[in-house]
Parts: structure tokens; C-alpha cells; sequence
């Protein structure tokens, strides 16, 4: 039984081998898999240099091709599921693939109400300021951001801009620029001007119970948009 010749994986053995190393169970565990299955080694009829071997003849013959594999996946879905997207790239030269990317409709309804949440730049661009209205200045100490290097002490000091026509504020630390959140430095000068109600403005949909809308009527295979029955019902599902 255990002669070279007569040592060989059956098909179904190969099917669980394979899946076994989809989950992440490299041969030998799945050798020892098969052991509890069969109720013993003598029962499985193999040892683990077979799964190790059948394990590389399979990655032999995936070769370079595993990226077209994971191309031809991803675009088959676009049979079965609609509004799914799949972009990749491919170099120049050896046509090899540099890029791939893939949304689903769910995915590109959170993009469209949270932005970007897998990743984002951290560099920034500060908004233009039109200094031609009246707006006052003032300079906060941020107690809690001291840095000490070198048994010195740096303070840091932020700059709140706050104008009174339409009620918009900026402060130097671009927290609201970053993140779309309002910092504390804001939340002091409002404080300090006796600002009673909060910016509507500056409170995105995105922190509201608003954010995603269960809709009434499903988008019909042609591309079509909700009726204006199913506009109106989804209106009064927002005021609830």
C-alpha cells in the first residue's frame, strides 16, 4: 500500500487539497486533515510528500497566469451582477498586470455617501479664503498638542478665522480640510462669539442618520431611475 506506485492522490482527495489550501492550510495540515477524516494514516493511502507534490505541480501550472485568472474572475461577475466595474492595467512592455480595481454596486453606493474610506492622501490643499469681507482673527494656545524635543517646549499656536456674515469659520490645523470635521480651537471661537446654533453647513450627511437611504423601489436592469411615486416615498422615509 505504501509502495511508491500505488501512492497516489484520487480526484476527490485533490478537490479538498486544493480547497483546503484556499483556507489557507498549507499540505501537511491538510495531510493530517485527511488522516482525521480516514480515521488513520493507513486509511488514506498517501503520505504528505505526495500533498506537498501535487501542492507544487498545481502552483507549476498556475504559473504566470495567475493574474489573468484573477482578471477573467472578476469579469465573468460582470455576467451575474449588475453594475459591477472592473478596471485593470497592463504594462507596456511584458503586458503584465499594474493595476486592478473592482466595485460593486453596494460599494459604489457607500463611496458616493462616506468618500474614500479604504485609504485616503495624506497631503492637502487649503481652501482659498476671499479676505475681502470682515471676518475676525483669533489666536488660540493648544495646551494639549506641546511638543517637547530636546528638553525644549514648542508651542503650538492655531489661527481661527470667523466671519460673522455667513457664519464660516477656518482654523489653521485643517482638521475640517483633512477629516470634515470641525476642531476644538472652532468649537472655543464659537463659544466665544456666543454662536447659539451650530453651522448647519458644516454638519455633513455622512454623520447623520440620513446617511444611507434604504430604497423603496429597486433600479430596474436598463438603467432606468426610481418612479416619481418611489421619489416621494423615499422623501418621507428621510423625514421619519
Amino acid at each position: 500500500m505504501y509502495l511508491k506506485v500505488a501512492r497516489k492522490l484520487s480526484f476527490p482527495q485533490q478537490q479538498l487539497l486544493y480547497h483546503l489550501s484556499n483556507a489557507n492550510l498549507g499540505p501537511t495540515r491538510a495531510w493530517n486533515v485527511f488522516k482525521e477524516m480516514c480515521g488513520g494514516f493507513e486509511n488514506i493511502g498517501v503520505t504528505d510528500v505526495e500533498c506537498r507534490n501535487y501542492k507544487r505541480n498545481l502552483n507549476n501550472f498556475i504559473g504566470t497566469r495567475d493574474a489573468q485568472m484573477v482578471v477573467d474572475k472578476l469579469l465573468s461577475r460582470q455576467e451575474f451582477f449588475d453594475n459591477f466595474s472592473v478596471e485593470f492595467k497592463k504594462n507596456k512592455d511584458d503586458k503584465t498586470l499594474i493595476g486592478l480595481f473592482w466595485a460593486d454596486d453596494q460599494a459604489k453606493q457607500y463611496y458616493a455617501t462616506f468618500g474614500d474610506v479604504v485609504s485616503f492622501d495624506a497631503t492637502f490643499r487649503s481652501n482659498s479664503v476671499q479676505e475681502s469681507t470682515t471676518f475676525s482673527t483669533f489666536v488660540i494656545r493648544d495646551t494639549g498638542a506641546d511638543y517637547k524635543i530636546k528638553k525644549k517646549t514648542i508651542e503650538v499656536i492655531h489661527e481661527v478665522k470667523y466671519t460673522p456674515s455667513d457664519c464660516s469659520v477656518q482654523c489653521s490645523c485643517l482638521r475640517y480640510e483633512c477629516y470634515g470635521l470641525l476642531c476644538r480651537h472652532i468649537f472655543y471661537v464659537l463659544r466665544m462669539r456666543k454662536v447659539d446654533y451650530f453651522p448647519m453647513k458644516y454638519l455633513q450627511s455622512r454623520w447623520s442618520k440620513n446617511a444611507l437611504i434604504i430604497k423603496s423601489v429597486e433600479k430596474s436592469k436598463d438603467g432606468g431611475t426610481l418612479s416619481k411615486s418611489g421619489c416621494v416615498l423615499d422623501s418621507v422615509l428621510r423625514e421619519i
